[in-house]
């Protein structure tokens, strides 16, 4: 009788459904390089709460579950946030998707965009950053993805995994294979 209430529990054991993993991801960048945008496609059918440059949304992603943080390009919403986070950390780890706007052919917004990512993953304990080259612009005018990781200086993230990927945000254009990359290797680190 024992052995079949064992294997009788086992079986409930193996048949409960899994937790499904949980990932935190702050989705920054300077300003207008497109994150409302890709924080809009990823988010667009789940409840959405974003008021001004903040938002906060969930999606699942592969029997994933992914906490979207979006923040505004201002100087001191990614201060105040950065804060946050590392003092959340023992709580909960979060993962950092940078956008940067190469779709002007600017060196100058990518040069500034380099400074502000090299400053913000000083202080970020998680080693894992995906840094998405939004290029909009109908034009031709965008540089090209070798030239911006060169400018990024993406080769100095020391002792971080990190991926540049391309993507055009108004049509989602390379969004779900970042997002695929990061959970990848997201789940590698829990």
């Amino acid at each position: 009788m024992d052995l079949i209430i064992q294997a009788i529990q086992y079986v409930q054991y193996v048949l409960k459904p899994k937790p499904k993993p949980k990932f935190n991801i702050l989705l920054i960048g300077l300003d207008d390089p497109g994150k409302k945008a890709i924080f809009n496609y990823l988010c667009e059918n789940t409840s959405i709460k974003y008021q001004n440059t903040i938002g906060r949304g969930k999606l699942e992603h592969k029997k994933n579950i992914l906490k979207i943080h979006c923040v505004g390009g201002e100087e001191a919403n990614m201060d105040l946030l950065a804060v946050y986070f590392s003092e959340k950390k023992k709580e909960f780890m979060v993962w950092l998707i940078f956008v940067v706007k190469t779709n002007d052919n600017d060196e100058g917004t990518i040069n500034k965009a380099k400074n502000e990512l090299h400053r913000i993953v000083k202080g970020f304990s998680e080693p894992i950053v995906l840094i998405m080259g939004n290029d909009d612009n109908k034009l031709k005018t965008a540089a090209a993805d070798d030239v911006v990781r060169d400018i990024l200086d993406l080769n100095n993230l020391n002792e971080m995994t990190w991926q540049y990927r391309p993507i055009k945000s108004k049509t989602g254009d390379g969004i779900n294979e970042s997002i695929d990359w990061l959970v990848e290797e997201m789940k590698k680190m829990v």
